[in-house]
């Protein structure tokens, strides 16, 4: 296993965990491949633009990454790089079929983290997104944020 994705409902903390990744890490790097920014150590990579913005992450990329996807991987594959990806940027068929990841789906309904953050999402956007998340199938389920942060630290330990 060379990729992680995390997946949830809006809120549910996929951000929180990967900023939890970047400094535990120390993925102090600011990159990009193409359209595809990270945060890295040059052996794991965070994809997402993380730079203090309440909305970091996966959020704050193009839509149309998935064009630079198949550069990503031969990137990977020649770096021997630890890939992690969360949210909907990363939620598809294109990105699943080509890095075959470790897919952990965050159970928690997102309502608190919504509501921290004073999110303008419509429910309509949550439940869009809720379905997508409803429609793959995870490696394994974790029942909130800091479950799901454990889990991706003891993978990446292991995986090392």
């Amino acid at each position: 296993m060379k990729t992680i994705l995390l997946i949830g409902p809006c809120g549910s903390g996929k951000t929180w965990v990967f900023k939890k990744i970047i400094k535990e890490f120390n993925l102090n790097i600011n990159a990009k491949i193409k359209s595809i920014y990270f945060k890295t150590n040059k052996k794991l990579s965070v994809m997402g633009k993380y730079q203090g913005h309440i909305y970091d992450g996966s959020d704050r990329l193009s839509m149309s990454i998935m064009k630079d996807i198949g550069y990503l991987k031969s990137i990977q594959e020649s770096n021997n790089m630890f890939i992690l990806a969360e949210g909907d940027r990363f939620m598809n068929k294109t990105f699943i079929n080509k890095f075959n990841p470790y897919i952990i789906k965050i159970l928690d309904d997102g309502s608190v983290g919504r509501e921290k953050r004073n999110s303008k999402q419509t429910d309509r956007q949550i439940k869009t997104i809720q379905t997508r998340v409803s429609n793959i199938k995870e490696n394994k389920t974790v029942k909130n944020s800091l479950e799901a942060l454990n889990t991706i630290k003891t993978l990446i330990n292991e995986n090392s």
